[in-house]
């Protein structure tokens, strides 16, 4: 009598892990892309690990490396969006109607929890609040839009207890795209506000 193997075959054990896996990594993505709780944002928001800017303590003396400028300070250039690059920063999909800075209610749980971030874990961090739209209309009328939008979102910050100096607003309008206008999908995430850190204590 022949007795069959009917364990799964290692390939098989392989594929259906990965499928079990999956829903687990793509919450874990989202969640990277636009941080939905307060933990979430204060570990978005972590400060950067002080650098120096010439070599390491292996490298050179430690007389040499205890006069070093550390790389980022509290002077940073929000003027320039290039500036910001390498700060710590967290995405968030701030729900306004269209053509409109009146933020919708169904964006007030998410900034609530910016607001449990802000007077817990980042108690000191201090902010740009970069506001951007998708290119549909005029380039001017868009920054307009995502200055008025990002002001928005300090007032309702400062209205809820958020100190108004350690916000700063900016708008970049259309100029910095993160996904293709040419689709609705597109255009939903370039119409984005995102938090970046620029306090001292980087």
């Amino acid at each position: 009598m022949m007795i069959q193997d009917f364990s799964p075959h290692p390939s098989r054990l392989w594929i259906a892990s990965a499928l079990l896996a999956l829903p687990w990594v793509m919450a874990v993505a989202q969640t990277a892309d636009y941080p939905s709780t307060a933990a979430e944002i204060e570990q978005a928001l972590q400060p950067v690990p002080l650098t120096r800017r010439w070599g390491t303590p292996q490298s050179r003396g430690l007389e040499d490396i205890v006069d070093d400028p550390p790389v980022y300070s509290s002077a940073v250039d929000t003027s320039s969006y290039t500036a910001l690059e390498g700060l710590p920063k967290a995405s968030a999909q701030i729900h306004f109607d269209f053509d409109s800075a009146q933020i919708r209610s169904d964006a007030y749980p998410l900034l609530n929890e910016y607001v449990k971030a802000l007077q817990g874990g980042l108690s000191d961090a201090k902010l740009v609040i970069a506001g951007h739209t998708d290119d549909t209309g005029s380039e001017s009328y868009n920054w307009n839009l995502s200055r008025r939008r990002a002001q928005a979102i300090e007032d309702y910050l400062v209205g809820h207890g958020i100190g108004a100096e350690r916000l700063v607003v900016k708008a970049y309008g259309e100029s910095q795209p993160v996904a293709s206008n040419d689709t609705e999908n597109g255009r939903t995430k370039n119409r984005r506000v995102e938090f970046i850190r620029v306090d001292e204590t980087q």
